[in-house]
């Protein structure tokens, strides 16, 4: 029959036998130094019996799982739900919406008429370029 779907990916993603990795996290001085391994090999242990064919069902129904996790967690904490989305909001208002104030893209548009632009050279005092 062979070694379970999730088993093989995990083998040839990590490059280790997933023997060797419960066998790492059964170990005191591990567990105490990284608790992410306790957990990689807690899900190992879950997922370590799924054919291909649940892992097929899991992709066909993760719409509905992920909906069902989201409904839950909005009854479970609705002020986590609407911080976070206030803040993945405001990251793309200001990553694709937000104006950027280049001085570069601002004059271009700027048109002085010869008044102003004798204004300006007549009212420039320069600065010393070395201090007293």
């Amino acid at each position: 029959m062979g070694k379970p779907a999730v088993v093989e990916v995990a083998d040839s993603v990590f490059g280790i036998s997933s023997s060797w990795l419960v066998a790492l996290t059964e170990h005191n001085y591990v567990r105490s130094i990284n608790p992410a391994f306790v957990a990689l090999r807690d899900i190992y242990e879950e997922t370590k019996n799924l054919t291909s064919e649940d892992m097929k069902e899991m992709m066909y129904n993760f719409p509905t799982y992920y909906s069902r996790w989201w409904n839950q967690l909005y009854k479970d904490a609705p002020i986590h739900i609407f911080i976070e989305t206030g803040m993945v909001v405001f990251i793309l208002w200001l990553v694709f919406i937000r104006k950027t104030a280049d001085p570069k893209k601002g004059s271009k548009d700027v048109k002085f008429s010869k008044k102003e632009i004798d204004w300006l050279v007549k009212s420039w005092e320069p600065e010393p370029l070395v201090r007293d």
